[in-house]
Parts: C-alpha cells; structure tokens; sequence
C-alpha cells in the first residue's frame, strides 16, 4: 500500500523511510475518521470486533462478554479515561485525548478493556484459587502478546492495524528505553521528550504525555519482559516447531492463571 504512494520503497534510505512513517501516520492513522457524536456505537463495534477475532482463532478460555459503553459524564465527573463497573464501561469522551479511528479505538480497547476486564476474567477462571489474584505487569504482558498473534495472523485484510500495532510495539521499547534513562542517568526532561519525539514521530503534545508516564510509580519493562518471553515461547512451539496451534497456546497460558512469568516454559 506504501508503494502505491510512494515512488521508492522504504528501504532505500533513514530520511525516506521517516517520511513514509510520517506519511502513513499523518494520512491514514493520525486522523478523525468518526463524528464526536457518534463515538459510543463505534467503540462498541470495534470491542465486538477484536472478541468475534478471537473466538475466530478457536480461542476456549478467553473471558468473551458483552459490555455496554456509555459516556461517564453522564453519571458523573471523573479524569479517568476509562472505568469499568460491572458490565458497563464508562468512557470520558471529552477525556479521551486521541484521534476518532477504529485504529486508536482498538488501542483504546485493549489497553483499558480487553487487558484489564476480559484478560482478567480469563485468568481468574483458571482452577487454582491462588492463581486468581490479579497480576497487572501480567494482564499487560499477556494482552500484548495477544494483540501480536491477532495483528500478525487473523487481521490481514486491513494492513493498517499492523502497521498501527508495530509502531505501538516501537513505543513501548521506547517507554522502556527512556524510563531506564530517566531512572538511572538523570537525564533532563527536555531531554527525554526530544526522544520520544524522535524514536516515536509524534508531537511535543503527545511525546509530553510518554514524558509524564514514565515519571509515575508504573514501571514499564515489567509488562514488556512478560510479553517478551511469552512471545519467545510462542515462536519456538506454533512457529518454529509448529507443535502447538496459536490457540491452545494461549488457552493453556490462561488456564494456568497468574503464574511467575519465568515459570510458563
């Protein structure tokens, strides 16, 4: 799809590649693709997306419920984004401080409501009792591991989403670069923001509120080190050694619930 509108392939050199980046980030994903008004439905259809691509790669122990989605501010005032109580998923529109895409929606989904809802579910469903309480750093791990079996396998028919899940990919390693800077070089903050700006192309806005999430009490390699050696594990049994379909992997990863990461082998 790039080449089509590009004349040279990305690889011929750094400077034509950014501006791809660049191109494909300002024209097709960095837009408003949905009226404010109508948010609500679209979100809704794009949680009913990801759960129907799910159950289509076979999967058993994935918690997959119907959610109802409405507007927070309609029953009261909140800086939370996202909130869930029950089987209702209170969204801050007005909060929401992202592009009206089904691109950004997904992400809004699994960052907010497929890791910390139906994730969870699924692992507290595992036999164990004490294997029920709630990990996050795994939550995380595991949903993005997730999103790179569905992204890389099951969502073929519309690049962009791959496209949009590397480019995520890409800002997590440079959440865990620049933390690790910030941490243990005392870097500036100026600094750090001019990083993310660079390694992310994304504005001084947006490369701020990397900043900002970083000087928190969140500490990012901990989810990235799970989705790491999940990930090793899946190539190495449903790729390299084509022993185990994509989903009795995952179904065995949640029927064993939270477990030390290092453990699952």
């Amino acid at each position: 799809a790039d080449l089509l509108e590009n004349d040279e392939p990305v690889w011929v050199d750094r400077e034509d590649t950014v501006n791809v980046i660049k191109w494909v980030l300002n024209k097709k994903i960095n837009v408003d693709s949905y009226n404010q008004n109508n948010l609500l439905p679209k979100i809704s259809e794009e949680y009913n997306f990801i759960n129907n691509t799910l159950d289509d790669i076979g999967l058993v122990n994935y918690y997959n419920y119907p959610l109802q989605f409405t507007d927070t501010l309609k029953y009261y005032s909140s800086s939370d984004m996202v909130k869930i109580f029950n089987d209702i998923v209170y969204i801050n529109i007005n909060n929401l401080n992202i592009y009206f895409n089904k691109y950004t929606f997904n992400d809004l989904l699994f960052d907010n409501v497929i890791a910390d809802f139906n994730v969870y579910k699924s692992f507290y469903n595992c036999d164990d009792p004490l294997r029920r309480i709630e990990n996050i750093p795994y939550n995380k791990g595991f949903t993005l591991l997730l999103k790179h079996i569905m992204f890389l396998n099951h969502f073929n028919n519309d690049s962009l989403y791959k496209i949009n899940f590397y480019l995520n990919l890409l800002r997590e390693n440079s959440l865990v670069f620049n933390q690790n800077m910030f941490m243990k070089k005392n870097i500036s903050k100026n600094k750090i923001i001019t990083n993310f700006e660079e390694q992310n192309f994304i504005s001084n806005e947006e490369a701020s509120r990397l900043y900002n999430s970083i000087n928190s009490d969140e500490y990012h390699i901990q989810h990235f080190i799970i989705y790491l050696h999940l990930l090793q594990l899946y190539e190495e049994k449903c790729i390299l050694s084509n022993v185990m379909k994509p989903a009795k992997f995952i179904d065995l990863l949640l029927s064993q619930g939270y477990v030390p990461y290092y453990l699952n082998n």
